[in-house]
């Protein structure tokens, strides 16, 4: 074999992909910074155009409203965790791995934590009544 080849298979090839390995997250980090940044850019020569033109800006173009997650969705998230976690628990059993097995149960207790918070807060949402403190507008 060709010393020039076993130097590039020996030292290139990893050299290569510990720099991908740690410049992707870097990369995508910035390319998600970067079009945050034209966003802001955008809404800025929105805001500018309006207020040449003399128009009143809408307070939901400065202040988006935000989403607030159905309690659907957070039942739906907690038991996809449950079931990814006894999935991954169940692999590792399969693949003779006991030790990674925890990694299954991390998510199947994360899961389960999610679950029990959704309980006692529709609980306590309960036996709070409608007019309790917090339920109104600001």
């Amino acid at each position: 074999m060709d010393p020039t080849s076993l130097v590039l298979k020996q030292v290139l090839v990893p050299v290569v992909g510990i720099l991908a390995g740690a410049g992707m997250p870097v990369l995508i980090v910035l390319l998600v910074m970067r079009f945050q940044q034209q966003r802001q850019q955008l809404l800025f020569e929105t805001v500018r155009f309006l207020a040449d033109r003399g128009q009143p800006i809408p307070r939901e173009l400065l202040d988006p409203p935000r989403r607030v997650a159905a309690a659907g969705s957070l039942m739906f998230r907690a038991i996809t965790l449950i079931g990814a976690g006894v999935g991954l628990a169940l692999m590792f059993y399969l693949m003779n791995l006991p030790p990674l097995m925890g990694v299954g149960g991390l998510l199947v207790c994360i899961g389960g934590a999610q679950l029990l918070a959704l309980r006692l807060e529709r609980g306590s949402a309960l036996t709070a009544g409608p007019g309790a403190a917090g339920d109104g507008p600001l």
